[in-house]
């Protein structure tokens, strides 16, 4: 058995492949989504719990980097259709694009309202931004700015959106952040 203790020089190495492995993971799990982005089991998802999940899942990680994070609710209990893993990975590839486009000090708010039949769930964040000429390709496969990126996050997170009946909009200026807004139907 190998010793990785602290002072050993296979823990440097074993690292390594940990970090790897968990990378090739997060690659395989995209490709499994885009294989079969159809939502098969419709469930009831509370939005209100499904966004303290991800508050509380960030919330380290944005004190971590001095980056206030806040949700809005607006006092409202609403739900939509759908599957919850992967409405999930939607809020979790946008949050981490926005926990990642913040140099520091930076804020993140969600915030909630309705329209009609119609749920409204907006990220927005006041990080670097995003430049037209990257905003106009940002849905296409394999396309990436990020030097570890797959350039599936925002694929699959488009597939996922649409395939709930949802749209997803963004409005950006670089230098002064970005806002995400997610439109899906009232369960």
């Amino acid at each position: 058995m190998m010793n990785t203790d602290e002072k050993s020089p296979n823990k440097m190495y074993m690292d390594l492949i940990h970090s790897e492995i968990n990378r090739i993971e997060l690659i395989v799990d995209e490709f499994l989504v885009l294989s079969k982005p159809e939502v098969t089991k419709l469930e009831r998802i509370e939005i209100k719990q499904l966004l303290t999940d991800i508050q509380h899942f960030f919330s380290l990680e944005c004190q971590q980097r001095n980056i206030d994070l806040s949700i809005v609710l607006n006092d409202l209990d609403l739900a939509i259709k759908g599957n919850v893993n992967q409405i999930k990975q939607v809020f979790i590839n946008l949050m981490k694009n926005a926990v990642e486009a913040i140099q520091e000090d930076g804020a993140i708010k969600i915030e909630l309202c309705t329209e009609g039949e119609f749920i409204y769930i907006s990220l927005k964040d006041n990080g670097v931004g995003i430049p037209e000429e990257v905003l106009k390709r940002i849905f296409e496969p394999f396309y990436t700015t990020k030097s570890k990126g797959t350039g599936l996050g925002m694929m699959i997170t488009n597939k996922i959106v649409t395939a709930h009946n949802g749209i997803i909009k963004i409005r950006s200026k670089v230098g002064e952040g970005t806002e995400i807004i997610l439109r899906f139907p009232l369960a």
